[in-house]
């Protein structure tokens, strides 16, 4: 009888595959088996593990997969939010400042912080508003001078990739300055401020060039490029700072006030900056040397407009040989 029973055991507690619904119903049955039999505590074991051993089905890996995924984006994103509330204002200045300009070193070079700046608006302070609105003079001249040189300087070959332009067309570094693989290149702001410079002299032209002088061809060309250089750099940077209005004596209708509080970049900063990559180049003072360009150089066509220009340049040149070298209109070969 034992054995009957034992086998009888042993043939109900073989695993038999089994559907969910009826699973803890053959359970109980296996462990009332296990009960009635003298191996109850080897069966009871095995019943006891069938129970407790987790059933996975596709469902539970794929809400496995699910929660897992969904907990790494909770961590990444935790992450960039403790980064940005916590790295440094100068760090995050520049980054947003590089994400409204072109590549350029100098923002691996300088800190680029902002400076709370309010612009002298006035309208009628002349003599009270800094050397920059004064009449000519040495010391004014003197002053635009100083912020107006357009310093050249050398850079990378990377750096001239990150810009969209082309190394095989771009003036190198002469082979004799020995400084390798080197491009020229300048701080567009400062041809800018060159331009303003330009157009300021043009206003006061009975100082600077005379009543009565013959003005070159090329003038007029040089300022209206750079009327437009401004123009587009001033709609490139459009200010959407505001400007307020006050009620003034003597005036029927709101006076504007153009003191209007400004986040600027560090111009003195820049400037420093760029002069002295100017300074580490000693090649540099030999700048003007350069009147030919080496073998292997590329020539680019000239545009259109020069040519149509050209008599006027020569016969202006020859009646004025004093002025010879304008912006290269005595270069013509």
């Amino acid at each position: 009888m034992f054995s009957r029973l034992f086998n009888s055991a042993s043939r109900t507690a073989k695993y038999q595959p089994m559907q969910m619904e009826n699973r803890d119903v053959k359970l109980n049955l296996l462990e009332t088996t296990c009960r009635s039999s003298l191996k109850a505590d080897t069966f009871c074991h095995q019943c006891s593990s069938a129970r407790k051993k987790p059933q996975w089905g596709s469902w539970g890996i794929g809400l496995y997969i699910v929660l897992t995924i969904l907990n790494g984006l909770f961590i990444w994103g935790a992450r960039d939010v403790f980064y940005f509330h916590h790295m440094p204002l100068a760090r995050s200045t520049k980054y947003h400042l590089k994400a409204t300009s072109n590549h350029s070193p100098a923002f691996d070079a300088l800190d680029m912080r902002l400076q709370s700046t309010v612009f002298n608006g006035s309208l009628f302070s002349l003599n009270t508003s800094g050397i920059f609105r004064q009449h000519p003079s040495p010391e004014v001249d003197a002053a635009w001078e100083s912020i107006t040189r357009v310093p050249n300087f050398l850079v990378d070959r990377e750096d001239i990739e990150k810009v969209g332009k082309d190394p095989s067309l771009v003036v190198k570094a002469p082979a004799a300055w020995n400084v390798g693989e080197k491009y020229l290149a300048a701080l567009e702001g400062h041809h800018t401020m060159h331009c303003l410079n330009e157009v300021r002299r043009e206003v006061y032209s009975d100082y600077y060039f005379g009543p009565t002088e013959s003005r070159h061809p090329l003038r007029w060309v040089h300022i209206a490029h750079c009327l437009d250089i401004i123009r587009q750099s001033l709609m490139c940077s459009v200010s959407v700072d505001l400007i307020t209005s006050n009620w003034v004596e003597t005036q029927k209708s709101p006076y504007p006030d153009f003191n209007v509080a400004h986040q600027c970049r560090d111009f003195d900063a820049i400037m420093q900056w760029a002069q002295e990559q100017q300074a580490d180049a000693q090649y540099l003072e030999r700048l003007a040397d350069i009147r030919e360009p080496p073998p292997d150089a590329l020539i680019l066509p000239m545009d259109p407009g020069y040519y149509e220009l050209l008599p006027a340049l020569i016969r202006y040149n020859r009646e004025h040989p004093e002025h010879k070298g304008h912006h290269g209109a005595t270069q013509h070969r």
